[in-house]
């Protein structure tokens, strides 16, 4: 849910998310993978990250056909440690193309908020 919604936007989304067919996983599955396959439901990868985290959560998501959210988790840091980071727009969100998580930090910002253990 979006946090900034009010208690009858929250009540008029509950129709809409009971229809997801929401389902866990169970963590002791020799194969979980197959077992959320089997389910035939949509994959929504649960990773309220704001940082190299939701790089990888979106990595994840553009991986698997069947997913049709993304949570995002609406903070607003002093600075973004990828100078071009994604963020939602209009209920959608790019996915970076780039190595690894898709594009690489600022050398800037690292050293700015460097701690010397």
């Amino acid at each position: 849910m979006n946090c900034n919604w009010s208690e009858v936007q929250c009540q008029q989304a509950i129709p809409e998310l009971l229809d997801l067919n929401v389902r866990w996983l169970d963590r002791g599955s020799e194969d979980p993978e197959n077992q959320w396959r089997a389910t035939r439901t949509s994959f929504t990868p649960h990773s309220p990250h704001f940082g190299p985290g939701f790089l990888a959560t979106l990595q994840l998501a553009g991986a698997e056909e069947s997913t049709r959210f993304v949570e995002y988790l609406y903070v607003q840091p002093e600075c973004w440690i990828y100078p071009d980071m994604p963020r939602p727009e209009d209920g959608t969100v790019c996915i970076p193309d780039g190595k690894g998580l898709g594009m690489d930090p600022d050398p800037r910002v690292l050293e700015r908020y460097y701690v010397n253990g």
